[in-house]
């Protein structure tokens, strides 16, 4: 369980992460909606959610970004 207290849309960029640094690890972006679909796996996970992005930021998270339709992690 986790308290949400912000004015945050469905829409907001987000950046799910899980078991970082470990051999399975996943680094998806996308919005709060889509990645409500994706199954992140085994714990430990974070949520880090985007604010003003620059445009360096929004390049390298766009390799991240889930496609439209896609909430498969795995090919």
């Amino acid at each position: 369980m986790f308290l949400f207290l912000a004015a945050y849309t469905e829409d907001t960029v987000c950046v799910g992460l899980a078991r970082l640094g470990s051999e399975d690890q996943t680094v998806v972006v996308g919005s709060m909606k889509d990645l409500l679909e994706v199954d992140f796996g085994a714990p430990l996970h974070c949520l880090v959610i985007g604010g003003d992005l620059h445009p360096l930021e929004e390049e390298i998270l766009d390799f991240y970004t889930l496609k439209k339709g896609k909430t498969e992690l795995k090919d």
